[in-house]
């Protein structure tokens, strides 16, 4: 894994190297593209390094990488933190992931946004153990 921490002026240059590496065609588009990195005053880019390995296939490096990212956000929850977690097409975008120093094997698994809540917390839904467990013998 690696974790990029981007904060204040990074977040504006991170929102311009989305830009440069996307060419949106309207200035709607490029404004709109520009601010996506501006919606929190925190951004973790999280990267799952890909390294061929016998035992460990692609799927499950990337893998680990999202339970890292999900701990992470439990855990901001927990200290009274609020966090979204965006990829969109930009994480699959090879200039991005050159230009923030990746290797074109390497993932952008989130990026994930951190700040305080400005809503409070909604209820939790109910579900049916049924509804995502199924026994099979």
């Amino acid at each position: 894994w690696r974790f990029l921490v981007v904060s204040g002026e990074g977040r504006e240059r991170l929102g311009q190297l989305l830009v440069d590496a996307r060419a949106p065609e309207t200035d709607a588009e490029r404004d709109s593209l520009r601010a996506t990195m501006l919606r929190a005053p925190l951004i973790i880019v999280a990267i799952a390094k890909m390294k061929e390995h016998p035992n460990v296939p692609r799927l499950e490096q990337v893998a680990s990488t999202a339970a890292a990212v999900q701990n992470m956000a439990v855990a901001l929850h927990a200290l009274g933190y609020a966090s979204v977690w965006r990829t969109g097409p930009t994480a699959s975008d090879p200039r991005v992931k050159a230009a923030l120093g990746l290797d074109a094997h390497d993932e952008i698994v989130s990026y994930l946004y951190v700040g305080t809540p400005v809503v409070p917390d909604r209820p939790a839904p109910e579900h049916a153990l049924s509804d995502f467990v199924e026994f099979w013998s």
